[in-house]
């Protein structure tokens, strides 16, 4: 199974033709799921469902995220994180969806954290709050996002405990 996930740079610079390099290489990859963080234009979204024939998504524009794939999503669930960073205008999250393949089910979970390096305890915070509902699940769970931090740091280290 491919799987991909990519942060757009939302709507920064020349943001129309990155969308069609991005959807050149999409299709060039042919996933069945994609993970998108700062898609904070639907009509990227809608371009890669039309041009890769993908029926499904889980969207929120209010953070940036989408999970876009072939599969039927069987539950979907948007967690807003309750640790915020002070200093960022906005909510962060995490979508959360349960792909159906038509054999099995497994699910997928979609963040932007806090991109500060003096949010660190604030990105730790929401690594633990993502930890938990992907628990609850019972399910195997691929993780995708930006998690804005180095593999050595203390919220990578705690995703894999």
């Amino acid at each position: 199974m491919k799987i991909v996930t990519l942060n757009t740079w939302g709507t920064e610079g020349p943001y129309q033709k990155r969308w069609s390099l991005l959807l050149e290489e999409l299709t060039r990859l042919n996933p069945e799921v994609i993970c998108l963080q700062e898609a904070f234009d639907p009509e990227l979204v809608e371009q890669i469902q039309k041009t890769l024939g993908f029926p499904n998504t889980l969207i929120s524009l209010r953070s940036g995220l989408a999970i876009v794939t072939k599969f039927e999503l069987s539950s979907e669930q948007t967690l807003a994180f309750e640790t915020q960073s002070p200093t960022e205008p906005y909510v962060r999250e995490a979508i959360l969806a349960v792909l159906d393949t038509g054999k099995n089910e497994f699910a997928v979970a979609n963040t932007h954290l806090v991109w500060k390096s003096e949010d660190a305890l604030v990105r730790l915070g929401q690594v633990k709050e993502l930890m938990k509902a992907v628990k609850e699940g019972k399910k195997s769970v691929v993780l995708a996002g930006d998690f804005n931090d180095t593999p050595e740091s203390p919220a990578i280290r705690r995703g894999g405990a």
